[in-house]
């Protein structure tokens, strides 16, 4: 199931999940007009956020505990990735060249209780 976020609340939207979801076991699968790929490893999660940077495209932020960080620059859609009974997988973010999937292990594994 997916879950349209509006683009008004993204910048709330993106701090508060982040939030809820910190230390959570995340991926990342890149999916462009040219490529497809599936990050290798799942990182903590230290915070998410979005901020326009004085610019009319905005740049979502994922930051990992392990100091790494990816910048998605015009994010054009948003939506919560959430499995049958509500549990959350993830987050999908279109941009004009592809999206990007911010998945959580425990979704794809069962490894622990998912938030709702």
């Amino acid at each position: 199931m997916q879950v349209f976020v509006e683009p008004e609340s993204w910048p709330e939207f993106l701090v508060a999940y982040g939030r809820a979801h910190q230390g959570w076991p995340t991926a990342l699968e890149v999916a462009g007009q040219r490529q497809r790929r599936k990050e290798p490893r799942f990182r903590p999660l230290h915070s998410m956020s979005c901020k326009n940077r004085g610019s009319l495209f905005p740049v979502v932020a994922v930051n990992f505990r392990d100091g790494g960080s990816v910048c998605i620059a015009a994010p054009q859609t948003i939506r919560q990735l959430k499995d049958r009974f509500g549990y959350h997988e993830g987050l999908e973010i279109q941009t004009g060249e592809g999206w990007i999937a911010v998945r959580f292990a425990q979704a794809a594994f069962g490894l622990i209780d998912g938030a709702r």
